[in-house]
Parts: C-alpha cells; sequence; structure tokens
C-alpha cells in the first residue's frame, strides 16, 4: 500500500484547442478514489491532451481539474501529487534500476534499498533486478519499473498513456495483468488512456470513449458493450452487425428473424446491434425449412480458440431487406468452411442504437 489516501478526480468543462484546431470540447469526467479508468479512443481523438492536462503538463483553455474536490488547475505538476507513466516508460538509462524507482521517492529514502525492493515486489519483478539498467530489461520490464517509479512517492492518482503500445501481444497481456494487480494493491486512483478495446474492457472498472474530442460514452465495460450509446460506439467497442429492423411490443423484427430488445425503444424503424457470438450457426438440413434464415459462408478467419465467419444471407424472415454480409464468431472447431450453406439463429437481446434506420 502507499500509505496515502487515493484522490478521486474530477474533470469539468475542459476544452482545449492548439492554434485553430480544436482538440477537446467540453469534456466531463469522474473518476472514483481507488479505481481504474480507461479513456478509450482512436489515434487523434484527443485522449493524451486530456491526460496530461489531468497531469499538469498541459492548460486547459477552460473547465476545471479538481483532485478530491480540490481545483488544481493552477498548479504546476509537482505539487498534485500525480504519476505519470508514458509509452516509452521514460526511464534514465545511466541509472540502474534501483536509482530509477529510488528517483521517484523523497531524498531521505532514496538510498533506502528495502523501499525499492517492497516496490519492485509490488509490480510484480524480483528484486534482484534492481542492479540493473534499463538496456538489460525487457520492454515489460521496463514498463513494470517506470510504474514502480511513479507509485514510490505516494501518488494519489496514477496516469498511464498507452503504456503497453510498445509491447508484443504475449508480453503486453503478461504486463497489463501486472499492472492492473499493482494498483489494486496499492489502491491508487488510475487513469490509463488506449486505442485498444480489450485492452480497455478487461483492465477498467469504467471506461469512457473519447471521440473527436468529445466524451460520448461513460460505462462499467459490460455495459458499453453490450449497451453502446449509439452506433459508432457499437461498431468501435468489438465487432458489431448493424441491422435495420422494426420495433414493436418489446422485439425487434428483422432480417435475421424476431429478437427481444434490451432496454424500452420507441416503436417504429430502428437499427440494432447484434454482436457476432451472438449469432448461433448450425448445419442445414435438407435445404432449410420455411421462415429459416439461411445464409452461405463466404470467408472465415481462423484465431486457434475461436473463428470470425462472414456470410451472405440468401433467405431472411419480414420485409427488410438483406444485408451485404453479417458477421458471426464460432468455437475455432466448429467453424464451417467457405461455401456451405448454414441456418442462422440470434441468441439473447439485441440493442437498439438510438439511430433511425436510413430508406
Amino acid at each position: 500500500m502507499t500509505g496515502v489516501a487515493p484522490a478521486g478526480i474530477r474533470v469539468a468543462g475542459v476544452s482545449k484547442s492548439f492554434g485553430p484546431v480544436g482538440v477537446l470540447h467540453d469534456v466531463h469526467l469522474e473518476v472514483a478514489p481507488g479505481s481504474l479508468t480507461a479513456v478509450l479512443g482512436r489515434s487523434g481523438c484527443g485522449k493524451t491532451t486530456l491526460l496530461r492536462i489531468i497531469a499538469g503538463f498541459v492548460a486547459p483553455d477552460a473547465g476545471t481539474v479538481a483532485l478530491d474536490g480540490r481545483p488544481v488547475v493552477d498548479l504546476p505538476p509537482e505539487r498534485r501529487r500525480v504519476g505519470y507513466v508514458s509509452q516509452e516508460g521514460s526511464l534514465f538509462p545511466h541509472l540502474d534500476v534501483a536509482g530509477n524507482v529510488g528517483f521517484g521517492l523523497p531524498r531521505r529514502l532514496r538510498r533506502a534499498r528495502h523501499r525499492v525492493d517492497e516496490l519492485l515486489e509490488l509490480v510484480g519483478l524480483e528484486p534482484g533486478l534492481a542492479d540493473r539498467y534499463p538496456h538489460q530489461l525487457s520492454g515489460g520490464q521496463q514498463q513494470r519499473v517506470a510504474l514502480a517509479r511513479a507509485l514510490a512517492p505516494g501518488r494519489r492518482a496514477v496516469l498511464l498513456d498507452e503504456p503497453f503500445a510498445a509491447l508484443d501481444a504475449e508480453l503486453r497481456e503478461s504486463t497489463r495483468r501486472a499492472v492492473a494487480a499493482a494498483l489494486e494493491h496499492a489502491g491508487t486512483t488510475a487513469v490509463l488512456v488506449t486505442h485498444d478495446q480489450g485492452e480497455a474492457l478487461s483492465m477498467a472498472g469504467q471506461v469512457a470513449v473519447l471521440s473527436e474530442g468529445r466524451v460520448v460514452q461513460v460505462a462499467p465495460p459490460a455495459e458499453l458493450y453490450r449497451r453502446p450509446a449509439d452506433a459508432e460506439v457499437a461498431a468501435f467497442v468489438g465487432d458489431a452487425v448493424l441491422l435495420q429492423a422494426t420495433v414493436r411490443d418489446g422485439h425487434a423484427d428483422s432480417v435475421l428473424g424476431t429478437h427481444p430488445v434490451s432496454g424500452r425503444p420507441e416503436p417504429g424503424p430502428t437499427t440494432v446491434l447484434v454482436r457476432p457470438e451472438q449469432i448461433v450457426l448450425e448445419p442445414l438440413v435438407n435445404g432449410g425449412a420455411p421462415g429459416e434464415v439461411v445464409a452461405r459462408v463466404v470467408d472465415a478467419t481462423f484465431y486457434g480458440h475461436d473463428a470470425t465467419v462472414r456470410l451472405r444471407v440468401r433467405s431472411g424472415s419480414g420485409e427488410h431487406p438483406l444485408p451485404d454480409t453479417v458477421l458471426a464468431r464460432t468455437p475455432g472447431h466448429a467453424a464451417p468452411e467457405v461455401g456451405t450453406d448454414v441456418r442462422l439463429t440470434v441468441q439473447g437481446r439485441v440493442t437498439p442504437t438510438g439511430r433511425r434506420a436510413s430508406g
């Protein structure tokens, strides 16, 4: 534990432009003490600028930032007691691991090796690495050392700027787990910015989706995935099948059949979201029964544990036009061969995206 109470973070009405280019527009975000929030968005959406404003490296043009209700916009970074971990880690190459971690400690504790060892263990590293230099470490080890340095002085919050982006897939996953465990054990408030949907959904207790400088949805991961605010969020947060549909009596009629809907949407034409894992593929018997949805496999991508299958619907349900293709996700061992005709059904509820369907 850091021995310091974690801080709640509140961003209210923050806007920022660089010259004529608007980067952030009236951003609002609240992060509970001791929690991890991921700010998720595409490159250029303004997420790193938001993080740097919270840290104090960039001043907003409008709005406020508060830690535990105390405005900090006018405080320099060193007085905010907020740690910052960049994508590169930014370790000092001329200092060993102990020196890098100790650099974040008060001067009187910098030579206290036991404190350095405690911090290394906190982030899942062996104390025996303390005498190594950054160039002798893997990328994942460097990022954990950077986190230990950020936590060392008892920071009330830690900000992580895409810290895993440069790591290979296997190392990225193990480093994510170690960092998440360290933050939870330390009880530190954290904000992670990332463009990786899986990273945001798996690590954070709350995800804020940022698009073109605006927060478009803030929700727990499961809610964000199952009930996205609109079609744009639906398509960005995981694969999405968007279908024209008509809502009536708590159900949506689409080309894939009649499905129960999430929430209480207004009756009438709309667009509904179906996730690929909701689409079930079964062998076709005798060409299919009347009313069944029949589709042909046009492409399949095998990942081992699962596969994505793209299908062209040949006969559908209701009055809606057939989509060009739909995407299904199946267990890898059950993926049908390209050219096969299958029966297609949808499991679970579909989600209206909040927009009316066109034409």
